[in-house]
């Protein structure tokens, strides 16, 4: 069963093209940030560029992947998970 644990890394800056409505939104910089430091950043764009929906987002990683097992992927359904037992 897929029971893996995501781990919360730190948080990036992004910026949704669509504003409010519901579209994908797009990492700013590469840059991870502590929730501190990205609350910062965003709060000095906001200012700088107010018509923009910006906003911090949480950046998770599997544990399990690693240098040694890069190929481990997420399931693409449940199916997967039950199929794999």
């Amino acid at each position: 069963m897929f029971t893996s644990q995501l781990m919360l890394v730190g948080y990036v800056l992004l910026v949704s093209p669509c504003g409010h409505d519901s579209c994908d939104a797009i990492p700013v910089t590469e840059t991870i940030y502590t929730k501190d430091e990205c609350t910062t950043r965003l709060n000095y764009l906001k200012k700088k560029r107010p018509d923009l929906y910006i906003f911090c987002g949480q950046v998770l990683r599997d544990p399990e992947v690693t240098d040694e097992n890069p190929l481990k992927s997420p399931p693409n359904s449940a199916d997967d998970v039950f199929r794999a037992q």
